[in-house]
């Protein structure tokens, strides 16, 4: 370093007295003097070197400070995964006594149930059938229900098309009499017209027969106006007969009509008042039906009361509730245990997440320490660089062996000090894996938490039909008792 040759030009390296002293063979070339490479060496720097070699029993600074830091960093982070593998192993012992309780739990449940499940099943058998006799009865009385209801209908239908053929036999012969009254209408006033046109035709030859002569023509022409005149009279008698017997016949029709409008009210007030009845009958036929069936359910638990209270036991609802309690008390006791194996969980996945949480910091606090210490000693390599530098330009072209070996000293630091830069970069590299592996035991430990609770849930589910179907067996016992 001091003469500024390639590495190819040193040969024959050899270390002595524990690395402390090197000898070696070196080339230079032809177009340097000795005196030049007197200088350079004597300007070479040395001090340094030579510091750090009288300070090789005192206290570590610097890197090997950062070294041996990292060092009992690391023993405690060893420790640390130790005591938490054992404290992992004793919980994993913890939740296995759990499961082995809860299995003792179930186990110890299903003896007193099995003791009453013959009784219980009996006694429900016995109620089924008492049930299905009620419901055949029932069945028979709604049918019968609905046959009246049938018959109800279809006389409710007869009734209304029968209201329908009246209406329609009133509304023809109301359009027959009015045809009627208009053809009649018309008779009438064509004899009007020719009564009119014969009064006036009379008062014409009146007036004439006043105004005429007496001559034998005029009386023979009177005489022929006297019978036509007399003619005329008896047609007009006839047309009065025949008006008053049209009015009689209006009258007749207005009377009929008004006949058949009073039945045809009276036939809608009879439909309405069958309607309502046939509601009221209904109503009090289900009415009926209801209170036959509560009539019914209170005679057959009155009866089984009764046989109960003869056979020296409670009644079926005591047993019923007895059993409900039961099964009350084992559900409760279950769900306290999976509430406590879950608040247990709880606490130690926090803890967990705690440790993780403190290491991790740890680790970045070390990174941290470590990356300033590798910028320190980047610096102190660019100082012990330029101070060889500087001694060699002040040492140039002399021989004195101490400023040569200042120099060696201070390049061997220079490289010293690239070995622990690449050491601190190895430690940083490990400590980002062990962030990493932190990271990765903080999803395994959420995946773990995650399956516990839905095998808690999965375990409060199956019991809980279990304890139903238990129930459900225990009452069916009671009720064939």
């Amino acid at each position: 370093m001091a003469l500024a040759v390639p590495q190819e030009a040193i040969t024959d390296v050899q270390f002595r007295l524990g690395s402390l002293y090197v000898t070696f063979h070196v080339t230079h070339d032809e177009d340097i003097s000795q005196e030049e490479m007197a200088h350079r060496i004597e300007e070479y720097p040395f001090r340094e070197m030579w510091r750090l070699y009288n300070q090789r029993d005192g206290a570590p600074d610097g890197l090997d400070a950062a070294l041996q830091r990292l060092k009992d960093l690391e023993m405690e982070l060893k420790d640390k995964n130790r005591e938490l593998d054992k404290e992992r192993g004793d919980k994993e012992q913890k939740v296995n006594e759990l499961k082995k309780q809860l299995q003792a739990l179930q186990e110890e449940l299903a003896g007193p149930v099995a003791e009453r499940e013959q009784s219980l099943l009996q006694q429900l058998g016995k109620e089924q059938g008492a049930r299905k006799k009620a419901e055949t009865q029932l069945k028979v009385v709604d049918d019968e229900r609905k046959k009246l209801l049938e018959a109800v209908k279809q006389e409710k239908l007869r009734t209304e098309k029968s209201a329908q053929r009246h209406n329609d036999l009133i509304a023809a012969i109301i359009q027959e009499n009015k045809k009627e009254k208009e053809a009649k209408e018309r008779e009438h006033n064509e004899q009007m017209e020719v009564k009119d046109y014969i009064i006036e035709n009379l008062k014409s030859q009146l007036r004439t027969r006043t105004n005429g002569s007496a001559s034998p023509r005029n009386s023979i022409i009177d005489f022929d106006q006297t019978e036509e005149f007399n003619r005329l009279m008896e047609r007009m008698e006839d047309m009065a007969a025949v008006l008053q017997r049209t009015q009689e016949s209006e009258n007749q029709a207005r009377a009929q009509i008004q006949r058949l409008s009073d039945l045809l009210k009276e036939s809608e007030e009879a439909r309405q008042a069958e309607s309502v009845s046939y509601d009221n009958n209904v109503a009090a036929l289900t009415q009926q039906i209801h209170s036959y069936r509560d009539t019914k359910i209170a005679e057959d638990h009155e009866r089984r009361a009764k046989e109960d209270r003869q056979r020296g036991r409670g009644s079926v609802s005591e047993a019923l509730k007895e059993n409900a309690t039961i099964v009350r008390q084992y559900t409760t006791s279950l769900e306290n245990l999976i509430v406590s194996l879950q608040d247990r969980l709880h606490a130690i996945s926090e803890e967990y997440n705690n440790y993780l949480t403190e290491a991790e910091a740890g680790v970045s606090h070390e990174r941290q320490i470590l990356a300033e210490q590798d910028e320190d000693s980047k610096k102190t390599r660019q100082t012990f660089r330029s101070s060889s530098i500087a001694l060699q330009k002040i040492y140039w072209g002399s021989r004195e062996p101490e400023a040569q070996e200042i120099i060696q000293n201070l390049d061997a630091a220079a490289s010293n000090a690239e070995k622990s830069s690449a050491a601190v970069r190895v430690v940083i590299a490990m400590l980002d894996s062990k962030a990493r592996a932190f990271g990765d035991h903080r999803n395994w430990m959420e995946q773990q938490q995650r399956m516990m609770r839905e095998l808690l849930t999965s375990l409060r589910d199956l019991n809980q039909r279990a304890f139903d179907r238990q129930r459900a067996l225990m009452d069916e016992r009671v009720s064939k008792a």
